[in-house]
Order: structure tokens, then C-alpha cells, then sequence
């Protein structure tokens, strides 16, 4: 066509086996090129001022690729195209920036390409008439498979799109599985209960029968996290914490099942628990040999526990298996709670052998530093695998009058807690540390009863509201009085001794006949806790006395001094602080004149933050309102009655304690209002201690004792506050 101009294009090689490599290939010059392509007039004439001779790296931007020189350049070298097809990469770039892992890949090739272009570039001549073409940046490598490149980008995000549809396909199917999880395991669970519930009432039949559902929802569940399918979705990163969690779960069920569940269903069956209540005790015999199954599964339970918690669920086996999980780890965690006090338990009943101990119920209206005045006692024997709590009675008939000759009081305890301490053995309570009472009153009972204690049980009236409050339950006395769960501790710490001994002249007739209600009550109480308990409620049972240990409202001490050292270690002595890294700061106080005026006793303690010393102790600043609130009662009961008031009209004659932590010291006494007493300093059992004597409350005067509480150097665990419990809030 005479109108058109002609460029000749090159030809390279096809690379394959019959042919040399194209790297090894000497490209050829514009002007040796045979093959012509025509161009439109238009396009001819826009071009008429090309400047002849530009350089060769111009030329090269404008090269064609290698690859593509069987197609036709059809007007590639026109310069919108080219701007148009840079748009294109670099819309195609953004593209490929999703697919990072291919692009990686792909940019490597690409040096290797761009490396073997450089070795190819050979400068020639450039022919007389050229096309201008817009000056452009080397695209070394990024032209020559932009073709290429632009078809991956096309198929690439249809894969992705594929896979991306397959992914969230599987997501769909393994949360609906999951779901499944979640029914089977709360089948699983429901399952268990109904195995509680067969054996509590001697049905092991159906206790199998639950079982075997248990052991089916499992096997299940395994063989449903095993089947292909989940071995695929495993491989999926966010996926896979689900499955490993859900495997974990299922190999600590299984352990459950075989190395508890089936045991104790075994155990159950040998030894029935509907034989566990006796006649006004517990079959003691039983409770030994649940305790011995309770020992073997510790390490089990032990175990278990750091598995369950090392588990990490995701989000999908969360709300699938998240609430059997839940539940499992806290009866573990129970059991974990539990399991300090098997030893002790085990001790108390003797492991076979007879045990006998004496409880003393301390009334707190005649209150004492650990506790009361023990106007009742009972008793609780085991033998031949029974245990029974026997009848209260008065104190004067189990104890004598007068202290024993084996009591070993010292001079300095006669100094600190005064001379009815020395005189009368019922009066060991006016000592703080338990210990010394139980040995005291140990070495009373055998100085006038021929028989061995083993040890002493102390409550005050305090715990039977507790008791009737967690069972529910009532007690009728004989004058018709009836005490519940809200009124037990003021009818009989307060009501009856107004009512029987508030007036002069039927105090002293009235006076066995209140003591008998008292032991009447105490009796009841046993009664009711024996006659209600429920094995299922057994956790309910151990906070409830966890709540005494922790208010001195439930004391014991063993003879044995390797079983007591187990009570130490479950916080139920009521001993004097003795452990500097638990540190306590004690507050103990008596009524020192015989009367009824426990009740309106108040003692309020104020405890600052600490200050940390030089040597690393800790320093507290305590404040003690010690108040006498009888007033807030004259009005509304008539009390005219020695036995109520007291020598002194109702003024509160006391002895007051306040004991150093372990390790610790106590300082810097201040009372307000002041007295013409001082506070004294001494030791006892190895602690520092101020103490006051003959210290008088009068109704609505209150009393302040400021002091300074310093801990053992090094100790960082916050100070606590261990006193005689009160009635005030019982009021």
C-alpha cells in the first residue's frame, strides 16, 4: 500500500528441544527484519517529526517481548495503548498484591528474566525514519510478560475464588457439627447426673444403664472427630485449635469415665450409701471406705486438673463443648478444694479404731476470749464403725469443779487471764488459743471421768442459726419458743435469759431451767443436721463449717499431736497465729464478771494500709471501738436480774487482748477516752501482746485502742484480722 510505512519485526526462536536457547540468541537489528506491518496514514503523519537517532534505551522501553514475536504487535507502540495497558498493570498489580505467596514466586522468576533481558541488550543502529514514541522509564522484566502476567491475574483470583467458596463451605459444615457436639455433650452430661441419682438409691442397674449412654455419647463423639472429614478441616489453621481442644476434651472424659465413674459405680455397689445415716449418727465404717477411693483417684483428679486447663478452646469448640468443659473443671476444682480435708477426716474417725470427744457449746452471752462460757456439753462417740452425738448436759456434770492437777497452768497465763482461769476448769476459755483449752479440759474430764478424750469440739450458739439456715429447718422448745434460720440466736442468747432471769427472784429457780433449753437446742441442732444431710450437698456442708473455721464459731483440737497439725493445716484450730507469712493480727475478749451481757457487746476494728519499712515489714495502723450498745435494749425489756447484769449494773467488767502477727510486734498504744490503766505488754506462745484488765464499758460509752501492728520483714501477704466472735450481728 503506498501510503503506508513499514517496521520489521523480529523472530526468535521457539525455546524447546530442537531449538537453542533464546538467551543464546543474538537479537537482530530493527533494519534486518523482514516481516513488514502497515500503518495507518493518520498515524504515519503524526509521526513525520520523529527525531532520527534517538538511543537504543529508548528504543529498548519500546521493545517487543521475545515470547510474543509470533503475534502481531498490532499497535502496541502507540503511546495511549501503552498508557492505557501501564493503567491496566497497574490495576492488575493491585490484584496481585492479594496473592502474595504467587507474586513471590512470579517476582523471582521475573529478576531471573530481567538479568537474562540485560545480557541481550546489544546497541545497533537506529534506522533513518523512526516512530517517536513518549519517553518512558525502563520497565526492565515487567514488559516482557506483561501478557503473561495479566492472563495468572485473570485465573488467579478465580481460584482464590474457589477456594475461598470451599473454605467457607467446610466453615459451614464443621460449625453445624460442632452444634451436634454441643447436644451430645449436654446429653453426656444429663447422662452423668442420672448416674449420681441411680446410685444414691441403690440402683445400680440403672446407674450402668446411664453409663452406657455415657459411654456411647463419647464414643461418638470420637469417632465423629476422627472420620475424615475433621481430619481434612484439621489442616485448616483456624480451624485446627478447635479440633486439637475437642480431642483434648474427649481424652480427659474418657479418663473420667474409665478411671472414676466406672470405679466408684463399682465402689457404690459394695458399699451402699442409703446405709450411711444410723440412728442419731453416721456410719462411720461407710464414710472410711468412700475416703480410701477418695485418696486413690487424687492423682487422677490431679491431673486432670492441669490438663482441663491447659486446653485452648477457639471460638467454634467454645460454644460447642465450652459448658461441659466449665462444668467438669469446677467439680475437679471442688474436688481440689476438697481433697485437704480427707486426712483429717479420716483422722477424726479414726481409721478403724474407737474415738471419743467432748463439744463444748460456748455461750457467747457469757462471752470469753475463744469463745464462752461452756454452760452445755455433749458428746460424740465411735464405736464399731458407728458414730453418735449424745445428749447436752450441763458442764457441771461432765466437769469438776475446781482446776485439775494435770491442767499444767502456768504463773504467766494466771497473770493474763485471771483468777476464775485458775480456779475453775469450766473457765479454760478465757484463754485465746484453743489449744490450751482442749488440754485443759481434756485433763478436767479424765481427772473426773475414767474414760480417754481423744478430743474437743467447740461451737457456739451462732452455728445453729447457721445450720437451721442452710437446711431450712425449725426447733420447738418446750416453752414453745420456735427458733429458725433468722431468730435462733437472739431467742436464746438473748430472749430466754430476759424473759426466765430478767426479773430478781425467779432468776435462781429459773436458772436450770434455762440451761436445759440451751442444751435442748444444741441437742435439736445436731439432730436436724444428721436428719437432713443429703451426699449431694456434701460442698454445701464443708463451706458451711469452712465459715465457722474462718469466725472461730467451729473449733477442734486432737490429743494426737500429728492429727492436730492436720486441723492446723485446714484453719480450724483456733489457735494463736503461729504462721509469719500468713500473718493475723488477734483481738480477743472477755467478760470477767459473771452476767448475760455478751449480746450487747460490740467490737469494731479499723485496719489502715500498710506502710512498707526499711527491713521490708509492713507496718498497719489499728483502731479497736470496743462499745457496750445495753441501753438500746433497757427500753424494751425490763432487766432487773444480777444473773443479766451482773455484779456492776450492767456496766461490763472485760479482759481485752490485742495479739502481734507472727514474727511481728505490736506498739504505741493510745486510749480514748483515757484511763487511769495503761496498756500492758507480755508474750504468749512466741507472739508479743497488749492486754488490759479490768476494763469497764459502760452502755453507750465506747472505748478506743489505737496501736501499731508491724509484720515480720520480708512478709508481703496482707495482714487479716482473727477475734472473738460477737453476737452483733445477730442483734
Amino acid at each position: 500500500m503506498a501510503n503506508e510505512r513499514t517496521i520489521k519485526n523480529y523472530e526468535l526462536p521457539i525455546e524447546n528441544e530442537n531449538h537453542a536457547d533464546p538467551s543464546e540468541t543474538p537479537v537482530a537489528s530493527a533494519m534486518q527484519q523482514t516481516e513488514p506491518i502497515e500503518l495507518p496514514v493518520e498515524e504515519v503523519e503524526q509521526q513525520e517529526e520523529t527525531v532520527v537517532g534517538e538511543s537504543w534505551e529508548d528504543e529498548t522501553e519500546d521493545s517487543i517481548d521475545s515470547e510474543e514475536y509470533d503475534d502481531e504487535m498490532e499497535e502496541s507502540a502507540v503511546s495511549e495503548d501503552w498508557e492505557d495497558d501501564s493503567e491496566d498493570w497497574e490495576d492488575d498489580s493491585e490484584e496481585w498484591e492479594d496473592d502474595s505467596e504467587e507474586w513471590e514466586d512470579d517476582s523471582e522468576e521475573w529478576e531471573d528474566d530481567s538479568e537474562e533481558w540485560e545480557d541481550d541488550e546489544e546497541p545497533v543502529t537506529a534506522p533513518a525514519r523512526q516512530v517517536r514514541r513518549p519517553a518512558q522509564k525502563p520497565q526492565k522484566g515487567r514488559t516482557r510478560q506483561k501478557k503473561n502476567n495479566k492472563k495468572k491475574h485473570i485465573v488467579i483470583p478465580i481460584i482464590s475464588g474457589i477456594i475461598l467458596l470451599f473454605l467457607v463451605i467446610m466453615v459451614i459444615i464443621g460449625l453445624s457439627e460442632m452444634n451436634g457436639f454441643k447436644s451430645h455433650a449436654k446429653k453426656m452430661k444429663a447422662d452423668l447426673k442420672s448416674v449420681v441419682y441411680c446410685i444414691k438409691d441403690d440402683d445400680f442397674s440403672g446407674a450402668s444403664e446411664a453409663m452406657d449412654e455415657v459411654d456411647n455419647e463419647r464414643l461418638y463423639l470420637r469417632e465423629k472427630i476422627n472420620d475424615p472429614f475433621w481430619s481434612l478441616v484439621a489442616k485448616f489453621p483456624f480451624l485446627k485449635g478447635d479440633i486439637k481442644a475437642v480431642n483434648e476434651l474427649l481424652d480427659i472424659v474418657d479418663d473420667a469415665c474409665n478411671l472414676i465413674v466406672h470405679p466408684f459405680i463399682v465402689q457404690a455397689k459394695g458399699h451402699l450409701l442409703s446405709d450411711l445415716k444410723t440412728d442419731g449418727g453416721f456410719n462411720v465404717s461407710l464414710i472410711n471406705s468412700y475416703l480410701e477411693f477418695a485418696e486413690t483417684i487424687v492423682p487422677v483428679v490431679d491431673e486432670m486438673a492441669v490438663r482441663i486447663n491447659s486446653i485452648e478452646f477457639g471460638p467454634i469448640s467454645k460454644g460447642a463443648v465450652g459448658d461441659y468443659t466449665d462444668k467438669l473443671g469446677s467439680l475437679i476444682e471442688t474436688y481440689e478444694h476438697f481433697k485437704k480435708y480427707i486426712p483429717l477426716v479420716e483422722a477424726f474417725c479414726g481409721h478403724g479404731e474407737d474415738k471419743f470427744y467432748i463439744m463444748l457449746a460456748q455461750n457467747s452471752a457469757e462471752i470469753r476470749a475463744s469463745g464462752g462460757f461452756p454452760g452445755s456439753m455433749g458428746t460424740v462417740r465411735i464405736e464399731d464403725g458407728v458414730l453418735d452425738i449424745g445428749d447436752f448436759v450441763s458442764v457441771y456434770d461432765l466437769l469438776p469443779m475446781g482446776q485439775a492437777f494435770d491442767s499444767g497452768i502456768t504463773d504467766q497465763e494466771i497473770q493474763l487471764f485471771g483468777y476464775m482461769y485458775a480456779g475453775e476448769s469450766h473457765d479454760a476459755c478465757f484463754n485465746p488459743h484453743f489449744a490450751r483449752v482442749g488440754e485443759i479440759t481434756k485433763a478436767s474430764y479424765e481427772e473426773y471421768n475414767p474414760e480417754y478424750v481423744d478430743g474437743i469440739i467447740s461451737l457456739t450458739p451462732a452455728v445453729i442459726q447457721d445450720i437451721l439456715n442452710f437446711l431450712n429447718a425449725t426447733i420447738s422448745l418446750e416453752d414453745g419458743s420456735v427458733l429458725d434460720g433468722t431468730n435462733a440466736t437472739r431467742i436464746i442468747q438473748r430472749e430466754l435469759y430476759i424473759i426466765y432471769q430478767g426479773v430478781e427472784g425467779y432468776a435462781f429457780v429459773n436458772n436450770d431451767y434455762v440451761d436445759s433449753m440451751f442444751a435442748e437446742t444444741a441437742k435439736q441442732a445436731m439432730d436436724v443436721l444428721v436428719g437432713n444431710f443429703k451426699l449431694e450437698k456434701l460442698p454445701d456442708y464443708v463451706k458451711l463449717f469452712e465459715h465457722g473455721f474462718q469466725n472461730r464459731t467451729i473449733m477442734l483440737w486432737l490429743a494426737d499431736p500429728k492429727e492436730e497439725k492436720l486441723v492446723e493445716a485446714v484453719g480450724a484450730s483456733g489457735n494463736l497465729n503461729s504462721d509469719e507469712n500468713n500473718p493475723k493480727a488477734g483481738i480477743y475478749f472477755s467478760v470477767c464478771d459473771p452476767s448475760k451481757l455478751g449480746m450487747f457487746v460490740e467490737i469494731l476494728p479499723e485496719l489502715s494500709e500498710p506502710t512498707v519499712l526499711p527491713d521490708g515489714s509492713r507496718e498497719y495502723t489499728m483502731k479497736v471501738t470496743l462499745n457496750n450498745y445495753l441501753n438500746e435494749y433497757m427500753d424494751k425489756y425490763f432487766i432487773n436480774s444480777w444473773f443479766v447484769l451482773g455484779g456492776y449494773g450492767g456496766n461490763i467488767q472485760s479482759y481485752v487482748y490485742f495479739f502481734a502477727p507472727a514474727g511481728g510486734t505490736v506498739s504505741d498504744f493510745e486510749i480514748e477516752p483515757w484511763m487511769w490503766q495503761d496498756v500492758m505488754l507480755d508474750e504468749y506462745e512466741g507472739l508479743e501482746l497488749g492486754y488490759m484488765l479490768n476494763l469497764f464499758l459502760y452502755p453507750d460509752e465506747p472505748v478506743t485502742v489505737t496501736y501499731k501492728i508491724t509484720t515480720a520483714p520480708g512478709v508481703e501477704t496482707p495482714l487479716t484480722i482473727d477475734m472473738t466472735p460477737t453476737l452483733q450481728d445477730y442483734r
